[in-house]
């Protein structure tokens, strides 16, 4: 290791405090590292994260959010005069390569990174001869590399953290990681062999792993069920013979046991979760169907029936709906949990054994349906339709006037949730969004008066202003999503 007087020479001419995380970063040597607690570091958001997420003892999302910090949020300029001492966030500065190195190198000793490729490019940003080594600035290059290597850390812990969501360990994310690597390249032998049935067969396995480590798994179940559910429900006059694909006919025992599995590892997986799913999962898995008995295979009394068929096909389409409802709900920036707990609550409430205000459980029911956008013209469309009119006295809280700093503020968070639900997109709409939330609105210019002072009343101008954003969006809902 680099751990030699000539550095800390180098480190006190140039009048470098090293200073970095709780690390043991092997090239400071005898030096003590402190804890980072300036008030730049402070004011960074991914920076705070990583401690909130450390607290919390997530000890992936820490790493994530701290090498994002390390990427993002330190300061790539080459500037021209030396840096001094208190010039902290800076790349350019030694004590930035230290404490990349000596977080790096924490997340390997406790096991957070275990991939072997990825240890040794750590091992060779450790070996590194920089420019500071040679008494010299550090470069374009130097800086670069460290980002590449942080990129490529980055996604790793991400793949981490999706897999071990899913209730996987990291040595098993690694496993899935190397298999894919393992199957692209066996893919380019059966590609050039014409090896279809092959390339199908990895295609598949490849899938499997991708959808584990990319946090789709919601989506791969999807397509899975909607497959069983695809299959036949004919019952055959006769035996099926065994070379019969198992995914043409329910009736087939293999196809029985193989839908027994994929709910119970969906299950398992968190992907399907509640009350109301663990049971319909749970009565699948116990019931007894004729393909169970002890019987010849030639005994028709060990067919699938009529209603066993029915039964799975019942199944199968709570299952597809439910996985529905939870990738309409993420396809619009919402967690899998939120979804889950979503799709619960409206369960109970229908039920009778839970309650919500009906505005708030219509707005869910189109976001697990997938009709928010509709929804969400609907009710600037009734903001809309609120009364012009400008009054001069205090308004009462349900007042359904635009004049109501309340409904201003209303119409402020529903143009913001709708950006961060992806329903409205692009510059224009983010500005107009942006310009909206910043206005210095008259109820709020005066926070000093009371809200019966005419001072603080909405103005004429505020009023054409609001119409006008409203009417902006409105249309913009009606275009982009073709609704009326």
């Amino acid at each position: 290791m680099k751990n030699t007087l000539v550095k800390m020479i180098i480190l006190f001419i140039v009048g470098t405090i090293l200073f970095s995380y709780p690390a043991d970063a092997r090239r400071i040597g005898t030096v003590k590292i402190i804890n980072l607690s300036h008030d730049w570091a402070h004011s960074m958001p991914l920076y705070q994260e990583a401690q909130r997420l450390k607290a919390k003892g997530d000890k992936v999302g820490y790493y994530i959010a701290m090498f994002r910090h390390l990427r993002y949020e330190y300061i790539e300029d080459m500037p021209t005069p030396i840096l001094s001492s208190f010039n902290y966030g800076y790349k350019v500065r030694i004590n930035y390569f230290q404490a990349v190195l000596g977080i790096l190198d924490r997340a390997v000793n406790e096991e957070i990174i275990k991939r072997d490729v990825l240890i040794q490019k750590i091992n060779e940003f450790d070996e590194r001869e920089w420019g500071f080594d040679r008494g010299e600035r550090t470069t374009k290059e130097d800086i670069e590399y460290v980002d590449s290597l942080l990129d490529e850390v980055i996604i790793y812990l991400e793949q981490i953290n999706s897999a071990t969501s899913y209730g996987y360990s990291i040595e098993e994310a690694c496993g899935f990681m190397h298999a894919i690597i393992e199957l692209d390249r066996q893919m380019e032998q059966h590609i050039a062999q014409g090896n279809e049935d092959q390339i199908k067969a990895n295609s598949f396995e490849r899938t499997i792993y991708a959808s584990i480590l990319s946090g789709a798994r919601h989506e791969y179940w999807l397509d899975r069920f909607r497959f069983r559910k695809s299959a036949s429900d004919e019952r055959p006059s006769e035996l099926i013979q065994s070379n019969t694909p198992e995914l043409d006919f329910k009736a087939r025992t293999s196809f029985i046991a193989i839908l027994r599995f994929e709910l119970g590892l969906a299950l398992k997986e968190g992907v399907l979760a509640g009350e109301r799913i663990q049971k319909l999962v749970d009565e699948f898995k116990a019931r007894k169907f004729n393909a169970g008995k002890k019987l010849p295979k030639i005994d028709r009394r060990k067919w699938t029936t009529l209603d066993e068929i029915t039964y799975m096909n019942e199944v199968l389409e709570k299952v597809v709906t439910y996985l529905e409802q939870v990738n309409n709900a993420m396809g619009y920036g919402y967690s899998l949990s939120w979804a889950q707990n979503i799709i619960e609550l409206l369960g109970n409430v229908r039920d009778g054994e839970a309650e919500v205000l009906p505005s708030l459980a219509i707005r869910y029911e189109a976001t697990l349906s997938g009709n928010l956008p509709k929804h969400t013209l609907s009710e600037f469309r009734s903001i809309k339709a609120y009364d012009d009119v400008l009054v001069d006295e205090f308004l009462p809280s349900d007042a359904k006037h635009k004049a109501r700093g309340r409904v201003i503020i209303g119409i402020s968070l529903r143009l913001q949730r709708a950006l961060r639900e992806g329903i409205i997109v692009g510059d224009e709409m983010e500005a107009l969004v942006r310009e909206f939330k910043n206005k210095e609105w008259n109820f709020s210019a005066h926070e000093d008066l009371s809200p019966e002072d005419p001072r603080t009343f909405t103005t004429q101008e505020e009023i054409d202003y609001i119409n006008k954003v409203l009417d902006t969006v409105i249309v913009y809902l009606m275009e982009r999503y073709e609704i009326n």
